[in-house]
């Protein structure tokens, strides 16, 4: 072995040389040179070693490589079979059960017809009468209240007698009560929410709605009879919908504050009527005398009469309470609408400045550019919310006053279907003017957003408050 390995040593040396030149930038001389030293003296030992681990290595890869080149031949082979075996394992197939389309048919419609009459029509039923008897409620407290007040015209009247004549005293206390009388509204919910007639109403109707779509699910398959018995359902459930339909269209009647508003002017201050029901209404015999004594159905809708039977001073105090709540409810609408097309408009302005400032190299521009995002950044916070909120406001009724004129008119000081506390907002719209708060960023902002087609589109819903007056 010896005579073997002596051809190699000068070769050894040889790299042991190169490495040293090599490395010596980089590694302490002294060390380099003990450590070349050490491999010289031990050069034989570290040959043999060096070519015993070389061999031992090769001989083990020639032995592994048998194994995997085996396996690799058996994966293919189950790949190119198709073989899965974790989804034979793991999924189990279903019996599927023969099931005849005809009987299933029946079986649906009878379902369906069984659960309207146990279920359904009862409780339509129950849900009219509980109508009718809120409205008998309420009649009886109109009355009460008439009694009342009927009562106390009586009383003052006699204690007048003592001190003015009947006539000139009479007609006073007429009209102080007729001031005063309260008008009628709806009285707190004490019911739980669920027990309420508005709360059915919505429940029966999605339950009639699945009833219907579960019979348009039914195929006849041929057969007449099936389609038949289908027709029949769908009819019998259609006319427990057209019931909640005319309960839907009284509850409507008495909770659209527009139609009453517009029976009111109308009638009592001979305005143009704006919608058809209250053209019918207006032209019947039924409305045309305050003093009918007709029964009237609850699809007829007993509230339309109430209104037209109020004293002249009832009518007008309604009509001033209707206008401004219905200016307060399309201003809401207004304001909410605005503020979200804002909102959305601040955050395409953020994606774009940010996809600038990768591209531009400028100081300057960088600045600006970041100053922009910073406001925007501000206004897009719920802590700042109010920021925006009040100049939108400020916005809204600035061009509401330059839309209308005849019934914003500050100078005379006259308002026209306005609460008090929009009056006084109005009046110190100059002194409370954010756009002189702000800073000059934040209205240049303002000013590109009330710019824009989706917030000017919503800024024009303000003509829809035309319909008020």
């Amino acid at each position: 072995m010896e005579k073997a390995i002596d051809p190699v040593v000068p070769y050894f040396y040889k790299a042991i040389d190169v490495f040293a030149e090599f490395v010596s930038p980089y590694v302490n001389e002294h060390q380099l040179n003990e450590t070349c030293k050490w491999l010289k003296e031990n050069d034989k030992a570290i040959i043999l070693s060096t070519v015993g681990a070389i061999t031992f290595a090769s001989i083990y890869l020639l032995i592994s490589g048998k194994d995997t080149r085996k396996s690799k031949k058996n994966k293919k082979k189950n790949n190119s079979k198709g073989e899965k075996k974790s989804y034979q394992v793991k999924v189990k197939k279903e019996k599927v059960i023969p099931v005849d389309p005809v009987k299933l048919a029946y079986d649906t419609i009878k379902n369906v017809k069984e659960e309207l009459e146990n279920q359904y029509i009862s409780q339509v039923d129950k849900l009219e009468k509980d109508i009718e008897l809120e409205q008998e409620a309420k009649k009886a407290a109109e009355l009460a209240s008439k009694a009342k007040s009927k009562s106390n015209l009586k009383s003052k009247s006699k204690k007048s007698k003592k001190s003015k004549s009947n006539n000139s005293i009479t007609k006073k206390i007429e009209e102080e009560e007729e001031e005063q009388q309260p008008i009628v509204e709806d009285t707190p919910r004490t019911i739980p929410y669920k027990e309420t007639t508005k709360y059915r109403y919505l429940y029966l109707n999605e339950c009639l709605l699945k009833l219907l779509m579960s019979l348009d699910g039914v195929e006849p398959n041929g057969i007449e009879d099936i389609r038949a018995q289908r027709k029949a359902a769908i009819k019998e459930v259609q006319v427990q919908c057209k019931r909640l339909d005319a309960i839907k269209a009284v509850r409507k009647m008495k909770d659209n504050i527009l139609f009453k508003l517009d029976l009111l002017e109308a009638f009592y201050l001979q305005k143009p009527a704006r919608f058809g029901v209250t053209k019918q209404m207006l032209k019947s015999d039924k409305y045309q005398s305050k003093k009918s004594k007709r029964s009237l159905s609850v699809r007829e809708d007993k509230f339309k009469h109430k209104l037209l039977s109020l004293n002249r001073n009832q009518a007008f105090k309604l009509i001033k309470e209707l206008q401004n709540e219905a200016f307060d409810k399309k201003i809401h609408f207004i304001e909410i609408t605005l503020y979200r097309a804002m909102k959305n408009c601040l955050k395409k302005r953020k994606l774009k400045l940010t996809q600038k400032l990768q591209n531009i190299k400028d100081k300057e521009t960088i600045e600006n550019l970041n100053f922009d995002l910073d406001t925007i950044n501000k206004l897009l916070k719920l802590e700042n919310s109010h920021i925006l909120n009040e100049n939108i406001k400020h916005k809204i009724f600035k061009v509401i006053i330059l839309k209308y004129p005849t019934h914003f008119d500050i100078k005379n000081d006259k308002f026209e279907g306005v609460s008090k506390d929009v009056i006084s907002y109005i009046k110190q719209m100059k002194d409370n003017n954010p756009h002189k708060t702000n800073s000059s960023r934040l209205n240049d902002l303002l000013s590109k957003l009330y710019a824009d087609k989706n917030v000017r589109s919503a800024i024009n819903n303000i003509d829809n408050l035309e319909i008020i007056w």
